[in-house]
């Protein structure tokens, strides 16, 4: 098995698998908060390639799971894999919130580019990102398609 790290990159939103320093995975959410109870919508869910097969993918869903419940906040799964995951792990069903119609707009406009001169081109949701050789990470549109030579996690190879 890999010796791997994780962390938790508040500045992009997401939680990443790191091996050697370089990020090899990622499990990308949008907080989101209705009024009533805040929330992280997890949309993305990747592990590159060379590194699938070794558990990573599980290990990040437990630390970017367990840590948003300790802050207190509702996980809300749209990616295929943090929704799979969830089905095995009936310990974190209290603190789940069921996608609806509302959070998935608000994944939608923040996908659309932010307004003003400095952001022209920026979408607040980051890009999908690919990594296709050891410390050079690619990135993509935001969108379901799985490219190559990534694999997204909960989607078939």
């Amino acid at each position: 098995m890999t010796d791997a790290t994780f962390r938790h990159n508040v500045d992009r939103e997401r939680f990443e698998v790191l091996v050697d320093g370089h990020v090899i995975g990622k499990a990308a959410y949008k907080a989101y908060d209705d009024g009533g109870s805040p929330q992280r919508i997890f949309y993305h869910t990747v592990i590159n390639e060379e590194f699938g097969g070794q558990g990573l993918a599980g290990r990040l869903a437990e630390v970017a799971l367990n840590e948003t419940m300790s802050e207190g906040l509702r996980i809300v799964p749209v990616c295929p894999f943090i929704k799979k995951f969830l089905t095995k792990h009936p310990e974190y069903a209290a603190n789940v919130t069921a996608p609806t119609l509302a959070h998935l707009e608000y994944l939608n406009a923040a996908s659309s580019p932010l307004p003003g001169p400095k952001a022209a081109g920026r979408a607040a949701v980051e890009p999908h990102e690919y990594i296709n050789e050891p410390g050079v990470v690619r990135t993509s549109p935001v969108s379901s398609q799985v490219l190559r030579p990534e694999r997204i996690i909960g989607q078939p190879p």
